[in-house]
């Protein structure tokens, strides 16, 4: 495993805060424990220029890549196939990016931004699991995170859920296939507040009622779905 840290001011006296961290290029497979990619931070000493790049990750026994307090992470071009837990998490950063990822077979949430304040997660294709019960995209407890652009198919949960009172999660411009045991396409619980779902694309799916859009707080939706309007969400 590839693990980056530094020591904790509140333990040690002093911040000591990494600039520059790439962590680029690497294949791991089947680590016996542990993440096999993580940079921790500290809420006083949060790295900064963290950028994950090109790793392959197989069979993680955990979550395959994970990055908490940074400060504007770039998770980018990875493949993580197999994770027993999620592919990629980001937690306590500051606009973490999540862009251009592929996801295999992640038992739990594929890709999450959980306590961020801003990033995004786009242009990354995600498909499920045999088995568990992960999401897509997870958003939660976020203030301004966008989901864009994703490929999600055949997960398990949600497609995309934002959930855990997270605020202006913004869903743009996705497309989700749903597989045979896909509960939700874009699940928006009551937690959440002042969202946008807009311009996302379910069809082909043959949704059970109600499933293609569950929309539980103050949202704002082009269209609940069903249409061919440019702009629309669109659910079939």
């Amino acid at each position: 495993s590839i693990v980056i840290t530094g020591p904790d001011p509140a333990v040690a006296g002093y911040n000591l805060t990494s600039h520059m961290v790439t962590v680029a290029d690497n294949i791991i497979e089947q680590p016996a424990t542990n993440t096999p990619i993580r940079v921790v931070g500290y809420s006083a000493a949060k790295p900064t220029g963290v950028r994950i790049h090109g790793n392959t990750v197989i069979n993680s026994p955990s979550t395959g890549i994970y990055v908490s307090y940074a400060d504007k992470p770039s998770i980018t071009g990875n493949t993580v196939t197999g994770s027993a837990s999620s592919s990629i998490y980001a937690i306590n950063c500051t606009a973490p990016q999540i862009a251009n990822n592929m996801s295999v077979g992640a038992i739990g949430a594929a890709l999450g931004i959980d306590t961020c304040t801003g990033g995004a997660m786009s242009g990354n294709i995600i498909e499920g699991a045999a088995s568990g019960t992960g999401h897509g995209c997870f958003v939660g407890t976020s203030t301004d995170v966008t989901v864009t652009n994703n490929q999600v198919s055949a997960v398990r949960g949600s497609g995309i859920r934002a959930t855990s009172t997270s605020l202006r999660t913004r869903i743009l411009n996705n497309t989700i296939l749903r597989g045979g045991a896909t509960a939700l396409g874009i699940d928006i619980t009551a937690s959440a507040t002042g969202g946008t779902a807009v311009g996302n694309d379910l069809t082909g799916s043959s949704w059970p009622g109600g499933t293609a859009l569950s929309i539980l707080a103050t949202t704002v939706l082009d269209y609940a779905g069903g249409t061919t309007s440019p702009g629309h969400n669109l659910g079939s």
